[in-house]
Protein backbone atom coordinates (compact mmCIF):
# COMPACT_ATOMS: atom_id res chain seq x y z
CA UNK A 1 0.00 0.00 0.00
CA UNK A 2 2.86 1.80 0.94
CA UNK A 3 4.36 1.85 -2.79
CA UNK A 4 1.47 3.23 -4.75
CA UNK A 5 0.73 6.29 -2.03
CA UNK A 6 4.50 7.21 -2.36
CA UNK A 7 4.11 7.20 -6.28
CA UNK A 8 1.06 8.93 -6.18
CA UNK A 9 2.36 11.73 -4.42
CA UNK A 10 5.72 12.03 -6.05
CA UNK A 11 4.27 11.94 -9.55
CA UNK A 12 2.78 15.45 -8.57
CA UNK A 13 6.29 17.06 -7.91
CA UNK A 14 8.49 18.41 -10.11
CA UNK A 15 12.20 16.63 -9.90
CA UNK A 16 14.13 19.80 -8.73
CA UNK A 17 11.81 18.82 -5.39
CA UNK A 18 11.64 15.00 -5.17
CA UNK A 19 13.90 14.74 -2.37
CA UNK A 20 11.54 17.39 -0.40
CA UNK A 21 8.87 15.31 -1.19
CA UNK A 22 10.22 12.18 -0.85
CA UNK A 23 11.62 13.60 2.76
CA UNK A 24 8.46 14.65 3.98
CA UNK A 25 6.79 10.86 3.21
CA UNK A 26 9.20 9.27 5.05
CA UNK A 27 9.12 11.56 8.17
CA UNK A 28 4.72 11.35 8.29
CA UNK A 29 5.42 7.73 7.83
CA UNK A 30 7.67 7.43 10.97
CA UNK A 31 5.35 10.00 12.85
CA UNK A 32 2.61 8.23 11.96
CA UNK A 33 3.79 5.19 12.89
CA UNK A 34 4.73 6.42 16.27
CA UNK A 35 1.27 7.97 16.97
CA UNK A 36 -0.35 4.99 16.33
CA UNK A 37 1.58 2.81 18.61
CA UNK A 38 1.02 5.38 21.22
CA UNK A 39 -2.36 5.41 21.11
CA UNK A 40 -2.77 1.62 20.56
CA UNK A 41 -0.25 0.91 23.98
CA UNK A 42 -2.38 3.67 25.57
CA UNK A 43 -5.77 2.42 24.73
CA UNK A 44 -4.54 -1.41 25.61
CA UNK A 45 -3.17 -0.20 29.09
CA UNK A 46 -6.17 0.80 30.36
CA UNK A 47 -8.80 -1.91 31.61
CA UNK A 48 -10.06 -2.16 27.48
CA UNK A 49 -7.27 -4.27 27.36
CA UNK A 50 -5.88 -5.60 23.65
CA UNK A 51 -9.48 -5.47 21.91
CA UNK A 52 -9.57 -1.70 22.99
CA UNK A 53 -6.67 -1.17 21.18
CA UNK A 54 -7.87 -3.08 18.27
CA UNK A 55 -11.04 -0.76 18.00
CA UNK A 56 -9.09 2.28 18.70
CA UNK A 57 -6.92 1.56 15.85
CA UNK A 58 -9.97 0.81 13.47
CA UNK A 59 -11.45 4.01 14.65
CA UNK A 60 -8.27 5.69 13.81
CA UNK A 61 -8.51 4.39 10.21
CA UNK A 62 -11.83 4.79 9.43
CA UNK A 63 -11.32 8.50 10.28
CA UNK A 64 -8.06 8.70 7.83
CA UNK A 65 -10.28 6.59 4.94
CA UNK A 66 -13.14 9.17 5.67
CA UNK A 67 -10.43 12.48 5.21
CA UNK A 68 -8.99 10.75 2.17
CA UNK A 69 -12.55 10.61 0.47
CA UNK A 70 -13.68 14.11 1.23
CA UNK A 71 -9.97 15.64 0.01
CA UNK A 72 -10.34 17.18 -3.20
CA UNK A 73 -8.53 15.11 -6.08
CA UNK A 74 -5.64 15.84 -8.14
CA UNK A 75 -6.26 19.73 -9.56
CA UNK A 76 -3.53 22.11 -11.57
CA UNK A 77 -1.42 21.01 -14.23
CA UNK A 78 1.40 17.83 -14.25
CA UNK A 79 4.60 18.49 -13.08
CA UNK A 80 6.86 19.56 -16.05
CA UNK A 81 9.09 17.09 -18.02
CA UNK A 82 12.93 17.05 -16.87
CA UNK A 83 14.92 18.84 -19.60
CA UNK A 84 17.48 16.54 -21.00
CA UNK A 85 21.04 17.02 -20.60
CA UNK A 86 23.48 17.41 -23.41
CA UNK A 87 24.96 14.07 -24.23
CA UNK A 88 23.11 11.93 -22.03
CA UNK A 89 21.61 8.91 -23.60
CA UNK A 90 17.88 8.96 -24.60
CA UNK A 91 15.52 6.61 -22.82
CA UNK A 92 14.00 4.00 -25.92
Amino acid sequence: MMVPLTMAVMARHAPAVAGVAAGLISTAQQIGGAVGLALAATAAGGSGGIGRAFLVGALIIGGAALVALLLPGKTGTPAPAPTPVAGAPVPR
